[in-house]
């Protein structure tokens, strides 16, 4: 489980800290996906810009990218080591 601010760009980056939303490729993001497309597409139009507790699984990226099995395909736009494959998003509670 992760708790952070999303976004959503074809893929979901989660930044730990709200000043860090939009940042790329610096590894200040952890980049992730759905298990179901349609999960993506609901959680995008819910949780965008909001702070958010998402559970999955965290994978080494490069494990990530060699197994076509696994959710929706993603870029990394966040470029760091580890990528979140998510079973559900939900508010997270307050700080």
């Amino acid at each position: 489980m992760l708790v952070g601010w999303i976004s959503f760009r074809g893929e979901f980056l989660l930044y730990p800290r709200q000043e860090d939303l939009g940042r790329t490729l610096d590894q200040s993001c952890t980049s992730g996906t759905f298990a179901r497309v349609a999960d993506f597409r609901s959680a995008a139009r819910r949780f965008e810009g909001k702070r958010v507790r998402v559970i999955g699984r965290l994978m080494k990226a490069d494990a990530y990218f060699s197994d076509s099995t696994l959710g929706q395909r993603i870029e990394n736009y966040c470029g760091s080591d580890t990528v979140l494959i998510a079973t559900s998003v939900e508010p997270a509670p307050p700080q």
